[in-house]
């Protein structure tokens, strides 16, 4: 089972929307991938992915649901959003 975070409150969330911000990035040495295709691009290049944040929502074929029982098997943190939380974090629509 993943964590889980529906709060909009929740610290995690709200360092996820300041990592908008390039001043905030550059201070914490991170970055946001979004996307399918580009987080499972750079979990194959090996960039050191700290966690991968997911919303069922938005799950819509068998790969989405492979890259994320690969993260989870690799032991990469996991973390479901609730759609109003990942919305709140997201750049992109879907």
């Amino acid at each position: 089972m993943f964590e889980s975070i529906t709060s909009l409150q929740n610290d995690r969330i709200k360092n996820l929307v300041r990592l908008r911000d390039g001043g905030h990035r550059r201070r914490q040495g991170r970055f946001i991938v979004e996307g399918l295709r580009e987080v499972a691009r750079a979990i194959a290049a090996g960039f050191p992915v700290e966690t991968l944040y997911f919303c069922d929502d938005l799950f819509r074929d068998e790969a989405a649901f492979t890259l994320l029982e690969d993260a989870d098997n690799s032991g990469l943190e996991v973390v479901q959003l609730g759609a109003e939380a990942f919305n709140k974090v997201a750049f992109r629509q879907n």
